[in-house]
């Protein structure tokens, strides 16, 4: 079971981190294009580094269980 969780964490982790890059882009091209009015993009983008928070703290977690640490996505960042 903690190899199906260790494949699973390892297979979703770029995929938040990718599709909130892309959401701030979208938030950021919608703010410039007058379709969000300035407190609505900044109402967003405020929610979107939360969930980001989380996101990161999640992903950190759910890796700190996992007994094989080969493919940690987060010492790229520990590293620096």
């Amino acid at each position: 079971m903690k190899k199906s969780l260790h494949l699973r964490a390892k297979g979703i982790a770029f995929p938040f981190c990718a599709s909130a890059k892309e959401v701030e882009v979208l938030l950021r091209l919608s703010h410039d294009l007058e379709y969000l009015c300035e407190d609505g993009y900044t109402y967003l983008s405020n929610r979107l580094d939360e969930l980001n928070a989380k996101l990161f703290l999640f992903l950190r977690n759910i890796e700190a269980r996992l007994k094989s640490r080969r493919h940690q996505f987060f010492k790229k960042f520990e590293e620096n």
